[in-house]
């Protein structure tokens, strides 16, 4: 019966992607392109590891074979990997439009003819994986050398030579050189000119723009009036890179990163609605820090056009008080509900390409200890499938490199403080996943400043949850009340003092029966009698649906 369904729906949808494909004189050879398998789309920051020591510059085998070492895992589910190196004002790669990178690995390597992304390209086109380039649509000037010496940002202090040229081009904002301002023509010809050049010099299965890296693009209160300017260079972006297809004899695909919801795309002045009739875009990447994509949403707002929807996770730049959190569990959780809703596959940031081993091999300085595991599991629900997960609540703010909609998770309903009356506070809990009779799934909650002889309960839609465990002693290194959070930027920050720590985790068993597909609603109250001060209100930090068992059919 579903693959009936699948078939009728594919017949009922293929006239409007013919028709969206047309727009833009997409042949059938892009749309099998576009329809190549993408389980993860792994958006690959250099800068991060391999510009440091023992990288750039280094024996060319060995660091590719670092770059590539996750993607050769067997069962590796890699698919694609976005180079991500706009460092704002300088260029990693051969250019005449920016001057280069002066990182003494890289002049290196440019005196013996070696080129750092010819290379990429060969690698992972003889694996058989997608290699694309990614523009942060405005970054920030960190200084070619901040990460082969840490602590040194010997050029933050000197001004882009274009923005300091041209401020009228520019949003003041909080990033003191300035943003581009896309409402200026001058401005989409020049970032436009940027890309044109990699694409006509190199051969990238795609450009990837990353509309989250960082805000804003257009004056700020003003974006959805301004929305045609960044359409306009999307429509620009995608007829050049269809010239360069035609010359080159086979696709150039077309992604754009995304907030996590449509409303959030308006908010900032991405009008993908207007993107999807018009086949201007291939792929959609949605979100970064935030573990609550609505696919469903983009699904509906795409109406029927061939755009493919990763939905991402950032666990390095993560959601709050889940910063660095790289575990398992939690992963098959957040990629499990995009996958549910119809997520065409996933999307990962910020992680490390190659093990933490292969890094002490090469004498780099990677810190991060990254399971393997996850890039064989996350990309597929039959791997998921039978994994230990869960699904957590959103929590606001931690992000200060923005203004905007992307990536500030400030509309997320955590932390929430509770009355002491018994009255409800009201959170929605989002599991797309079908649970399966006899599964295993208990509610968490991680509460600061409840007190001996507070009675909380918790209702899941409507139903009332019996509780089963109250550990007053519960250890988060990530929740820092009574402190203010840092800034989720710092993955390192976790609290020190421990034994100072004051949480409790409070669990209630959840019988299938009271759990639904999609939105759940979550009531949680709290009943103080006792003769404790008003002063210290009770409240939630994070809610987690813990769930072992394989989804049902």
């Amino acid at each position: 019966m579903k693959s009936t369904l699948t078939l009728l729906t594919a017949l009922l949808l293929a006239p409007l992607a013919a028709t969206h494909a047309a727009d833009c004189g997409l042949t059938p050879e892009h749309q099998a392109a576009v329809n190549r398998q993408r389980r993860i789309f792994f958006q690959y920051d250099p800068a991060a590891d391999i510009q440091k020591q023992g990288g750039f510059g280094s024996d060319l085998d060995a660091v590719m074979g670092y770059v590539f070492d996750f993607v050769d895992l067997p069962d590796s589910q890699l698919d694609a990997i976005c180079i991500d190196v706009s460092n704002e004002g300088v260029a990693h790669y051969r250019s005449t439009i920016l001057r280069p990178v002066r990182h003494p690995g890289l002049v290196k390597w440019r005196e013996a003819g070696i080129d750092y992304f010819d290379e990429l390209i060969k690698q992972g086109h003889r694996r058989g994986k997608e290699i694309w380039w990614g523009l942060r649509m405005n970054e920030v000037e960190r200084g070619d050398l901040a990460a082969y010496e840490p602590g040194v940002y010997a050029e933050l202090k000197e001004r882009n030579p274009v923005k300091a040229a041209h401020p009228e081009w520019l949003i003041r904002s909080w990033w003191w050189q300035g943003f581009w301002n896309y409402a200026v023509k001058e401005v989409r010809d020049y970032r436009l000119s940027v890309i044109r050049e990699v694409v006509e010099q190199y051969d990238f299965d795609g450009v990837h723009l990353d509309f989250l890296r960082h805000t804003p693009h257009l004056p700020p209160g003003k974006q959805w009036e301004n929305r045609q300017h960044l359409t306009d260079f999307l429509r620009d972006v995608r007829t050049m890179l269809q010239q360069r297809a035609a010359k080159r004899g086979r696709p150039f695909l077309l992604a754009a990163r995304v907030p996590e919801s449509v409303e959030g795309c308006h908010t900032d002045g991405l009008d993908i609605e207007n993107w999807a009739a018009q086949g201007l875009v291939d792929l959609l990447v949605l979100g970064t820090r935030t573990i609550n994509v609505d696919v469903a949403s983009f699904r509906k707002a795409m109406a029927g056009a061939p755009v493919k929807l990763l939905a991402s996770f950032d666990c390095f730049h993560a959601a709050d008080a889940y910063h660095g959190d790289q575990s398992l569990d939690l992963l098959c959780g957040v990629f499990g509900n995009y996958l549910h809703q119809g997520g065409d596959g996933v999307g990962i940031f910020n992680n490390p390409a190659g093990s933490a081993e292969h890094a002490r091999q090469l004498g780099l300085s990677q810190q991060a200890n990254y399971d393997p595991e996850i890039l064989t599991t996350i990309g597929s629900l039959d791997t998921i499938a039978g994994q230990p997960r869960y699904y957590a609540i959103d929590r606001r703010g931690g992000y200060a490199h923005n203004e905007g909609y992307g990536s500030s998770n400030n509309h997320a309903p955590l932390p929430v403080t509770l009355s002491y009356d018994g009255a409800p506070s009201t959170l929605t809990l989002p599991v797309w996943e079908p649970v399966k009779v006899g599964a295993e799934i208990k509610l968490r909650l991680v509460l600061f400043n409840h007190v001996e002889g507070d009675e909380v309960d918790a209702q899941l839609n409507g139903a009332a949850l019996n509780r089963h465990l109250a550990d007053a002693q519960w250890k988060d290194a990530r929740i820092f009340s009574p402190l203010p959070q840092p800034e989720t930027v710092t993955p390192g920050s976790v609290v020190r003092n421990l034994d100072a720590q004051k949480l409790t985790r409070i669990e209630f068993h959840v019988p299938v029966e009271s759990l639904k597909r999609g939105p759940n609603t979550l009531a949680v109250s709290v009943n103080r009698t006792g003769p404790f001060p008003a002063s210290r209100p009770v409240k939630v930090e994070k809610v987690e649906l813990h769930l072992k068992g394989e989804p049902s059919p």
